[in-house]
């Protein structure tokens, strides 16, 4: 049976020479009614293709499986995969991918997008269960982002600062280019808030579950992302003044006069600044100026 307190877990491990690495963000879930809201709150899981990433010692894992789905889960570390591979050994629909979840040029590593593949994700679609490694949220929730299949839902445990910028409205210090991601790319809804000693080691943040829900996906999503980037790196600058260095970031020069004329399109008077932005303005301001 897999180590479920602090102790066990502390015990667990050195009998097998390994510890928590901070670099891996390996930080355990010691709180069975903190996992019961996450399962709760995704609902009924059974038949469905589910995705996690950094099982650890699979105390997730084994309820996702016992919930009746199909788990393909990705672990970087090879102490830890082994637990896995001897725990989950008889277990047909656990399916293991050992290494990084991500890859540079694409949003998944390629083997763990093939074993998604492999395992229908095209015409059965997936849903994502994570309590994430804190130091690959942003980019993973990017990659979801650019899936050419997105899950139907991502319940994600994160730190909570992360969460409160998924959630960020404009004008706020957590107002920043990842919220302008998740508004773009998701419907993002706070579960639960979880303090630091749900966890094993005890991490420095509390973390917080939130759901993820596809939005239709935008084809120019990170030609918009970048113009919202550019944008915010002048956060309290007027727009009359940030929106051509923002265009000139993005290898453009546009005319005062075209400038002028977007902004009217878009209902702004160029006195704004772009911090105060909310994420549909920025679209029809880029959508105006392209």
């Amino acid at each position: 049976m897999l180590p479920r307190s602090a102790k066990e877990i502390t015990a667990f491990l050195a009998e097998r020479g390994l510890a928590p690495l901070a670099r891996f963000g390996q930080n355990f879930l010691v709180r069975d009614d903190v996992l019961q809201v996450m399962l709760a709150d995704a609902g009924d899981l059974s038949g469905t293709l589910v995705l996690e990433i950094g099982p650890g010692l699979g105390c997730l894992t084994r309820a996702v499986l016992d919930a009746g789905a199909e788990l393909v889960a990705a672990e970087v570390d090879a102490g830890f995969a082994e637990i896995l591979r001897t725990e989950f050994a008889g277990e047909p629909r656990f399916h293991l991918v050992e290494g990084d979840c991500l890859a540079e040029g694409h949003p998944l590593a390629s083997a763990l997008w093939e074993a998604l593949v492999e395992r229908g994700v095209r015409t059965r679609g997936f849903r994502v269960l994570s309590n994430l490694p804190y130091q690959i949220t942003s980019p993973f929730i990017a990659a979801l982002a650019h899936l050419e299949v997105p899950p139907a839902s991502a319940h994600l445990m994160l730190q909570r600062e992360v969460a409160d910028v998924l959630r960020a409205t404009p004008g706020t210090k957590n107002y920043t280019p990842l919220s302008l991601l998740a508004a773009f790319a998701f419907e993002v809804r706070l579960v639960q808030r979880v303090p630091a000693s749900a966890f094993h080691p005890r991490p420095d943040v509390d973390s917080a579950i939130v759901e993820l829900r596809p939005r239709p996906k935008d084809p120019d999503l990170d030609a918009l992302l970048e113009f919202g980037r550019a944008l915010l790196l002048g956060r309290r600058q007027v727009l009359r003044r940030t929106l051509p260095r923002a265009l000139e970031r993005g290898g453009a020069v546009v005319s005062k006069e075209r400038i002028d004329a977007a902004l009217l399109k878009s209902g702004l008077t160029g006195s704004e600044r772009a911090e105060t932005l909310n994420p549909e303005i920025i679209r029809s301001l880029w959508r105006a100026l392209r």
